[in-house]
């Protein structure tokens, strides 16, 4: 994550504060969604731009899944899983998220800086930053019960507050961890559950911050921030394929997303099939900042749903 001001950084401790005393459970609160419009990029056809607002405590939105045909699972930056149901219009464009409920997952290691969400043989994954963990639950996806075994590479020499970040299964009950920090190479490291090592290469001064799969593909989004060019993010794509011991993974652009987009700090994508095309969903945590947004973008691959990265 970058860098907070002193502002921000004494909301998050009244944040942390506040989530403390919140029982473990799940709990059910009141959030607004605003509409707009979002335009074509790329391949991607714009269906929805909506920017969610709700308590204090909802935000730091820093990875989302699909749990079911209509809700979507988001995982927080403060130790919550948040679970919305999703509202459609008529052409099938995110319309609204409804019915929230809040929980935290059964761990109480390191700071509780949940960063990637991934489903594994019907268990959920969540990869936490500080210390660089994956762990793995049983239970139901929105109310994990049990943690049932976890992964850790805390031997590395992670930037602070830029541990695994992206967090995506694969095939066979395996998954890959892509860590926020970049090496001298200026590739980041990513990891597998045997341990295998992996490089994956970003755009120049972007980083990984969130991937999930459809089929054979991996998608990932990239992000990057400058004071002139402020917010930025890359979508990109991978085949499963080329994920091997070893490998570097050099991703195919499908968009490059910015200021006309409406976009934050991008950190979290979710794709299915539609039909023949393939939705995508990217979320921003705003890191519990006041001059940040929690914004969903919704996007429409046409023609997708299945064959290979290029557009």
């Amino acid at each position: 994550m970058p860098p907070f001001t002193l502002l921000a950084r004494l909301r998050r401790l009244v944040v942390v504060a506040a989530l403390t005393a919140v029982p473990v459970g799940v709990a059910a609160f009141e959030v607004t969604t605003e509409r707009e419009s979002l335009r074509d990029v790329g391949p991607l056809v714009g269906l929805a731009h909506l920017t969610v607002e709700g308590p204090d405590a909802l935000g730091g939105l820093s990875a989302v899944i699909w749990d079911g045909p209509d809700r979507l699972l988001f995982a927080s930056d403060r130790g919550r899983l948040f679970a919305a149901a999703v509202g459609r219009d008529e052409a099938g464009a995110l319309a609204g998220l409804a019915d929230w409920t809040s929980h935290r997952p059964p761990y109480r290691g390191g700071r509780g800086d949940l960063e990637g969400l991934a489903v594994s043989a019907g268990q959920l994954l969540i990869s936490v930053e500080v210390p660089p963990h994956v762990l793995r639950f049983a239970g139901p996806l929105a109310r994990p019960e049990r943690l049932v075994s976890y992964f850790t590479r805390d031997d590395l020499d992670f930037a602070h507050n830029a541990g695994f970040e992206a967090l995506v299964d694969l095939p066979g009950q395996d998954w890959l961890a892509v860590a926020e920090t970049r090496a001298a190479d200026g590739t980041h490291l990513a990891f597998t559950r045997a341990r295998e090592r992996l490089r994956y290469r970003a755009a120049a001064d972007f980083a990984p911050t969130g991937a999930d799969r459809l089929g054979r593909r991996l998608f990932f989004v990239e992000r990057r921030v400058s004071l002139l060019g402020g917010w930025q993010a890359r979508l990109t794509c991978v085949e499963v394929a080329v994920v091997t011991p070893g490998a570097l993974l050099e991703p195919v652009e499908l968009a490059r997303l910015g200021f006309a987009d409406g976009v934050d700090n991008m950190e979290g994508i979710a794709v299915r099939a539609d039909g023949a095309d393939l939705e995508l969903l990217v979320v921003s945590d705003d890191n519990q900042a006041p001059f940040q947004r929690t914004v969903v973008l919704h996007y429409r691959w046409p023609e997708a749903a299945s064959g290979g990265c290029r557009p």
